[in-house]
């Protein structure tokens, strides 16, 4: 049996709620002003906290910024199981992206600038490739098998298809929300699962 989960120390507690607040605050500004004008002293401002409060949590203002990219769920979101098809699998997944799309449009803002600003900035680019490869180091054998035994292509090309729609669906949705509907999404992702069968 494993032992009780000590409970936060103040300190830590105090910390996250900065923490939280520095995140609220630099969504806000960023929705606000973009990721390059966004300042960290209007972000410090915002959270009623000193610019030194960002320093002491994070190094940098890309660091915060990778934060709140964080924070925001850019991904989509998989909690799939072996038990159940693809094709489920995948409409359980685009359901739940299609959930976190009311507010896409700033989402999409932001991350756009934010892939810009990588590309001719190499330090936040290799930052963006070790986020990007995360999941890759997380494939099991169990999901290796499953994608195969299901006819598909292995872990690594599966999910860059699936990451790169998700990607494309966000910045596509908050361009044209009035065509890329759920279920115009739920039909996209599930095509990765091939044909249905009879």
């Amino acid at each position: 049996m494993s032992s009780p989960r000590p409970e936060p120390t103040p300190a830590s507690r105090k910390r996250a709620q900065t923490v939280k607040r520095l995140l609220e605050a630099a969504n806000a500004v960023i929705a606000e002003k973009g990721f390059q004008r966004a300042s960290l002293d209007e972000i410090a401002a915002r959270a009623g906290l000193t610019k030194g409060a960002v320093y002491s949590n994070f190094d940098s203002k890309d660091h915060l910024f990778w934060a709140v990219l964080g924070s925001r769920r850019l991904t989509i979101p998989s909690e799939w199981r072996g038990d159940r098809s693809m094709r489920e699998n995948l409409r359980l997944t685009a359901e739940a992206f299609c959930a976190n799309l009311k507010d896409s449009r700033a989402h999409s803002a932001f991350l756009a600038e934010f892939i810009l600003y990588a590309l001719a900035n190499e330090e936040a680019r290799l930052r963006w490739a070790e986020w990007y490869k995360g999941p890759f180091a997380a494939a099991s054998p169990e999901a290796e098998a499953y994608l195969k035994a299901q006819g598909l292509p292995p872990f690594r090309v599966f999910w860059t298809a699936l990451q790169s729609m998700a990607l494309g669906l966000y910045i596509q949705h908050a361009l044209t929300p009035e065509f890329v509907t759920d279920e115009v999404i739920i039909a996209a992702v599930q095509s990765l699962a091939g044909p249905e069968t009879p």
